[in-house]
């Protein structure tokens, strides 16, 4: 029988990790599912439930289960980049299974040593500096606009753009003034390449800002062969580094956009190298501006987002599915960017407080017009919104999925969907 894939879904959305998981090969992967998801959706497939609290605990958890059920465990899908990856690294030691080196886990989830592996292999990228308690701001040599960034951990937490050097004064006094009172795995001290501490409570990353359209994509290395699997377009919310909707492209919009599959790839090898992998799927978060490719950072994992759902049922897969037949020993068959086009619609709370009204009739009343295929809500009236200046995440209530909008009225779209959600809230 073949070895079991581990997949620990930590740290995402609970419909992202369904929608990812509907076309993996569930007779041969352990689903490992919070507590959370288990309440809200009904597993399919091999699972067990954990609160990955403790890693020794889950191990005991999957000898069991692999006692019981006569498997050998194979390999794991690494999704705990808020963790520097520790947490996956344990279990794949311990059972002595595939696994990423040291060095790639440490390069993906450090901003800092993934902007310079970026340097070395020539991937284009904003000029960057890290900063500490002791330098002067002053003699930056950064243009401004820049974005402050934490070291570690992915979203937009911890993300500001400063357009003077005051703002960016400010803005570093709100992130270390929010994260001394974090005790999470994003702010525990790292070493870089020469074993030298790095403390993310204290030391962040400047970049200087890069105009022009934003975008993400994800591709597969397998082979020595790297496909472009989905290239989404991003538009801003008026939230810095949030998002009011995500544009699945097919390969006609992408020309038009001046982006070309060819030097994608490119890049896309570029990435692998600086990662220091050979196969596997990754993300890469990347604007073009006056038809120049630059790269914002990469993952060693696919994208999660509320796209999910979207590539799911456009595609009937997702990047996800693509990891688990590389980490499976499956053949993977033909690989390209399919001509369906959509679009996933954030539906954002204007502020924090209780919803003391969602209407959705709107959105109802559109369905045929705008082609809209689904529409997941997160809340319900009564919900308690939080708010906070370095996350606004818990605003995020909903999300809209339209079916091969017209090119020439993304914007028209997005803007009509949003015009027609009422959503009140008191504080």
């Amino acid at each position: 029988m073949q070895p079991i894939l581990l997949f620990p879904a930590m740290n995402y959305g609970n419909l992202e990790i369904y929608f990812s998981a509907k076309s993996i090969d569930k007779e041969n992967v352990l689903f490992i599912y919070n507590p959370s998801y288990v309440e809200q959706i009904t597993p399919e497939g091999n699972y067990l439930v954990d609160d990955f609290a403790s890693v020794e605990k889950l191990i005991k958890k999957i000898e069991k289960w692999i006692t019981e059920n006569n498997r050998k465990v194979g390999s794991i899908i690494s999704l705990d980049d808020e963790r520097q990856f520790k947490f996956s690294k344990q279990i794949a030691d311990w059972f002595k299974i595939e696994c990423y080196s040291e060095e790639t886990f440490r390069i993906a989830s450090n901003k800092w040593l993934m902007k310079k592996e970026f340097v070395k292999n020539n991937v284009p990228t904003a000029k960057f500096k890290l900063i500490s308690e002791n330098t002067d701001l002053r003699l930056l040599d950064l243009n401004y606009p820049n974005v402050l960034k934490i070291i570690s951990g992915n979203g937009s937490e911890y993300v500001f753009k400063n357009d003077t050097l005051k703002e960016l004064e400010t803005n570093i006094k709100k992130v270390k003034e929010s994260i001394t009172e974090e005790n999470d795995t994003r702010f525990k001290d790292i070493n870089d390449f020469d074993n030298n501490p790095i403390n993310p409570k204290t030391e962040l990353i400047v970049e200087e800002f890069i105009g022009g359209e934003e975008f993400s994509l994800d591709f597969c290395l397998k082979d020595e062969t790297i496909n472009i699997l989905r290239v989404i377009q991003k538009y801003n919310h008026h939230n810095f580094g949030y998002f009011s909707a995500f544009y699945l492209l097919n390969k006609n919009t992408l020309i038009k956009k001046g982006i070309y599959l060819p030097k994608l790839e490119e890049i896309a090898r570029k990435i692998a190298d600086s990662l220091k992998i050979n196969q596997g799927v990754c993300m890469i978060d990347f604007k073009v501006e006056k038809g120049e490719v630059v790269v914002i950072e990469t993952n060693i994992r696919p994208g999660f987002s509320t796209f999910i759902p979207l590539m799911y049922k456009l595609y009937g897969y997702t990047s996800i599915a693509i990891l688990s037949k590389i980490r499976l020993g499956q053949k993977l068959g033909p690989l390209e960017i399919k001509e369906y086009e959509g679009l996933a619609i954030n539906l954002f709370a204007k502020e924090p407080g209780i919803i003391t009204k969602m209407d959705l009739s709107g959105i109802e009343k559109l369905k045929t017009e705008l082609k809209i295929i689904d529409m997941f809500i997160y809340n319900q009236e009564g919900d308690n919104l939080s708010d906070s200046e370095t996350s606004h995440h818990d605003l995020l209530v909903g999300c809209v999925y339209v079916k091969n909008p017209p090119k020439d009225k993304i914007e028209e779209i997005i803007n009509k969907i949003h015009e027609n959600v009422k959503i009140n809230v008191t504080r």
